[in-house]
């Protein structure tokens, strides 16, 4: 099991010993099922510091809110682009989605970027390490979260974002998910063929390679091949990393990965030695 120590688990312990009776004081806004919610933070550019907020969904199992004393799993959830303009258009697909009808045993954050933010740096997700490591940090003041169970998935262009946040705090994520997407949001010349995605992965991808990941990509995918997949799989597996790839037969640029249950039950068993049920009730 790998363990991620350093100020988080500090703060995880000093949290734990502070809440009443010595548990977490659950925020009670937090409300069960999938709500949306507000992250605020402070940006500065040309020396002034303006608040921003950013809109996000949160899947919080009544199971917890029941007993908010012991942390759970998180799952950090990056959309693909176009993003919707509103925070309630994630529930269309991947894990959002899914959560609406299986009550599964972790806690979801998704947060929302609009298309704007995809021409911009900050939010865009190959820029959004930092934002996304301060939104965690947001989370985590809410709910009780294991510091040694964080979970980071994207899908299409939300892989990017999953990839740049394990590059820059690779002790971060205990497991990594990426469907139907690559490295970079602009790929220069990366048109057919798919051989053009040749070398697009992290500089620094062996340092990915203590990171339990799974990418998935559709043969028939036309929107981004599965070579954008392969080529960072393989990448990986040169540096010894634990890493595997499902090639889906007869899938397009889809998110049906995230339908698997099999899937989840993987991602719940990185990161702890202790059995944790997949469904509330099993």
């Amino acid at each position: 099991m790998r363990t991620r120590v350093g100020l988080w688990a500090v703060v995880a312990i000093f949290v734990a010993a502070c809440g009443s009776g010595g548990g977490f004081d659950v925020d009670p806004d937090v409300a069960p099922g999938i709500n949306p919610y507000t992250f605020t933070w402070d940006e500065t550019a040309d020396g002034e510091t303006v608040s921003r907020d950013r809109e996000y969904l949160l899947y919080v199992p009544q199971e917890y809110l029941d007993d908010p004393d012991d942390p759970w799993p998180l799952v950090l959830s990056l959309h693909g682009y176009p993003g919707p303009n509103e925070v309630e258009g994630l529930t269309s697909y991947g894990v959002p989605a899914v959560v609406q009808s299986t009550p599964y045993r972790f806690i979801m954050a998704a947060p929302l970027a609009t298309n704007a933010d995809f021409h911009r740096p900050g939010w865009a997700w190959l820029h959004s390490a930092d934002h996304l490591v301060d939104f965690i940090d947001h989370v985590r003041s809410r709910v009780s979260i294991d510091p040694n169970r964080i979970y980071v998935t994207g899908y299409s262009w939300g892989t990017t974002g999953a990839w740049a946040l394990a590059a820059a705090h690779p002790d971060l994520p205990a497991a990594l998910v990426t469907v139907a997407g690559g490295w970079n949001d602009r790929c220069p010349n990366c048109e057919w063929p798919a051989e053009d995605y040749a070398g697009q992965y992290p500089e620094n991808i062996c340092d990915l390679k203590n990171i339990p990941t799974w990418a998935f990509h559709g043969d028939l995918d036309r929107v981004i091949p599965w070579q954008a997949s392969q080529v960072i799989v393989d990448a990986l597996q040169a540096c010894g990393g634990d890493v595997r790839f499902t090639l889906q037969e007869g899938v397009r640029h889809r998110a049906v990965a995230y339908e698997d249950p099999a899937l989840y039950e993987w991602m719940l068993a990185q990161g702890t030695d202790e059995p944790w049920p997949l469904l509330h009730n099993e």
